[in-house]
């Protein structure tokens, strides 16, 4: 049918339309995903030839363009999505193609700013000498620097403005208006992280992180949201394990329902990390510590199965790859692919949308239950201070009512 499709371009960019669907065929899509893409080439070829669109006129623009007038047209017709031929990526995918032909002119690639020069040489310094990696956090750490260096930052020299501790305040309080209390505490990492390494690059003179005001973040003032044992079995066995992704996705739950692994660590988990032979795994934790743990047996039989029958051939070392073609690794972000994975299971099981952390709670609140000492508990989760594994210690209400003492005027 997509062979079928590629003859039915017309247009344009008919030359184009077969050799468009051989390299999606070379690059490993399947038939559906291949279909998508060589119908937004047939959508795009007729929106050309319907306005007299030739060849040497079409740039990235018109690709937009197309997508807006379907947009506006399913919203004629009480649909809100531009249709299943349309989508980011296969956006992307066409326009590549186009471009490698040289049918639309090259992205045009932004000259960087004093300011984007900066904040990349703080994106490098926060991997290298603080170990943080994970996508979510570099955002929010880079957007955090962009909106202080605005302004601050000569555009031709680069030469950073001298700072004092009452600007470092003043920008600060009017950031922490427009945002909640988590995202000002997040503010407040990411401004002090940044305050440190412009002292280490010898851009100012004075370390003025005590300037950043501290906000009010009470520890331990939540109990930690665990689930039921009956209730995470029932997430675990939503998978249909007749298929690949269902495989997939019981061998991820069976990991995080079981170890109490962080999602990002999970995605990270590379086929030399599982050691067979003494039953144990790497775990590549955060600010790439790397830990072995205990590979419980039921968990390795998870594994051992879809390894064998759910994973896809790949030269890729990653467990866990996607379902589809072309086969990549999860994405490694805390509300990525994994998160979507127990967020699906738990809607399967009836119990609505869950987060990947409920699971590692439960794991902590069970093996608090069954007597384990705070001391274990902080080390299956990995945890470097000991007020976060303080926290448990609220759930086990059967060993905090030894410590109550009688209410005054109550007979014991």
């Amino acid at each position: 049918m997509g062979r079928s499709l590629a003859f039915r371009v017309e247009g344009p960019l008919a030359p184009a339309a077969r050799g468009l669907w051989d390299e999606l065929r070379e690059r490993g899509y399947s038939p559906a995903h291949a279909r998508t893409r060589m119908r937004l080439m047939l959508e795009l070829s007729r929106w050309m030839n319907e306005r007299g669109v030739g060849l040497a006129e079409l740039n990235a623009r018109m690709l937009e363009t197309l997508a807006a007038d379907a947009r506006a047209e399913r919203q004629r017709e009480g649909r809100w999505s531009p249709g299943c031929w349309y989508s980011r990526a296969s956006e992307r995918d066409v326009l590549g193609y186009l471009r490698e032909l040289g049918i639309v002119e090259p992205a045009l690639v932004p000259v960087p700013t004093q300011v984007d020069l900066i904040v990349g040489r703080f994106v490098e310094y926060l991997a290298r000498e603080r170990g943080v990696t994970n996508r979510t956090s570099v955002y929010w750490y880079e957007r955090i620097a962009r909106s202080f260096l605005t302004g601050r930052v000569d555009p031709d020299s680069g030469v950073l403005a001298p700072l004092t501790a009452g600007e470092v305040t003043a920008f600060m309080l009017e950031e922490c208006r427009h945002c909640s209390r988590w995202g000002g505490m997040r503010l407040v990492t990411g401004l002090r992280g940044l305050l440190r390494f412009l002292v280490v690059e010898g851009l100012v003179d004075a370390d003025l992180t005590a300037a950043v005001p501290r906000l009010p973040g009470w520890s331990l003032v939540r109990l930690p949201k665990a689930l039921p044992a009956e209730q995470a079995a029932r997430i675990v066995s939503s998978c249909d394990r007749s298929t690949p992704a269902g495989c997939r996705d019981y061998a991820i739950l069976m990991i995080l329902s079981r170890m109490g692994l962080r999602a990002c660590e999970v995605a990270r988990l590379l086929l030399e990390d599982l050691d067979w032979r003494a039953g144990e795994v790497i775990v590549r934790g955060k600010r790439q510590y790397y830990e072995r743990l205990p590979l419980p047996v039921d968990v390795g039989e998870a594994l051992v199965h879809y390894l064998r029958y759910g994973r896809p051939e790949s030269t890729d070392r990653h467990v866990f790859l996607t379902a589809v073609r072309p086969f990549v690794p999860l994405k490694q972000e805390e509300y990525g692919a994994v998160g979507r994975i127990v967020w699906r299971a738990s809607e399967r099981a009836g119990l609505g949308g869950i987060g990947v952390h409920r699971l590692r709670h439960t794991v902590a609140t069970e093996a608090l239950r069954a007597g384990a000492p705070l001391e274990e508990i902080a080390s299956l989760l990995r945890h470097r201070d000991w007020v976060t594994t303080m926290g448990y210690a609220k759930v086990d209400w059967g060993r905090l009512r030894e410590l109550a003492r009688p209410w005054p005027g109550v007979l014991a």
